[in-house]
């Protein structure tokens, strides 16, 4: 089996098993904050799964493969969200939808790659994808780390408020 194959066959896994949970968490769970958070990850997760599979069957350039680098942008600032409705803190406010930012930067570049047919040159779309791949990696590495560790900050005052 070759790698397209194996891809299509790990994205249509992908969707159905999110598709699953999904289902599952709507009808099983009641209608929290952290419950509809949860949701939005599933739902996020299908449509870049879908968007990559669309993108690798029907336009197999470089520029549309790369259009779902952008989702991966997603997940820390959901986790985050999910974190502070734990804590019952609000999510619901302008400096929480900051954390969105880097997405909606980075979906602009790849549109703006697919519409103009990648004119920025092969420096520039490499620079660029350089950049927004180390903003994905320190965006997966901190939002990932950072709850933990405030969580462990929270126990160790509860400890010292105990004594």
């Amino acid at each position: 089996m070759d790698n397209t194959a194996t891809l299509l066959i790990l994205l249509v896994t992908i969707i159905i098993v999110s598709s699953a949970n999904l289902t599952l968490s709507l009808n099983l769970f009641r209608a929290s904050q952290i419950v509809k958070l949860l949701n939005l990850l599933y739902v996020i997760i299908i449509c870049q799964c879908i968007l990559k599979l669309v993108a690798d069957l029907f336009f197999p350039t470089e520029a549309w493969s790369k259009i779902v680098s952008p989702f991966a942008l997603l997940y820390g600032p959901i986790l985050y969200l999910m974190t502070l409705t734990s804590k019952q803190k609000n999510i619901l406010s302008y400096k929480q939808l900051l954390h969105f930012f880097p997405f909606f930067i980075a979906t602009v570049y790849y549109i703006a790659t697919i519409v103009t047919n990648g004119e920025l040159g092969t420096e520039g779309i490499l620079a660029t994808n350089i950049i927004v791949l180390t903003a994905i990696s320190l965006s997966m590495s901190v939002y990932t780390t950072l709850p933990f560790y405030k969580q462990k900050s929270n126990f160790m005052n509860e400890q010292n408020a105990e004594r």
